[in-house]
């Protein structure tokens, strides 16, 4: 499945974002996830989140927490 023109954008973002700038982005999507409206609204933020913890874990040395989407 490709990628949405939104979910590039926000990697591309991503990549040159400070530590600080990245884990405000995260805790935006994990907020998202934990209280959006509809269910495709929180499983499009629960993707990000997990996309940008595992940029976090790569360019940072952070762990990425084990995340499993649940309805």
């Amino acid at each position: 499945m490709s990628k949405s023109s939104a979910s590039r954008k926000i990697e591309k973002e991503a990549s040159t974002m400070t530590l600080e700038q990245l884990n405000a982005t995260i805790s935006r999507m994990r907020h998202g996830w934990e209280t959006g409206g509809s269910s495709q609204g929180r499983r499009a933020f629960f993707k990000e989140l997990v996309k940008l913890e595992a940029l976090r874990e790569v360019r940072f040395q952070i762990e990425a927490p084990k995340r499993k989407y649940s309805r």
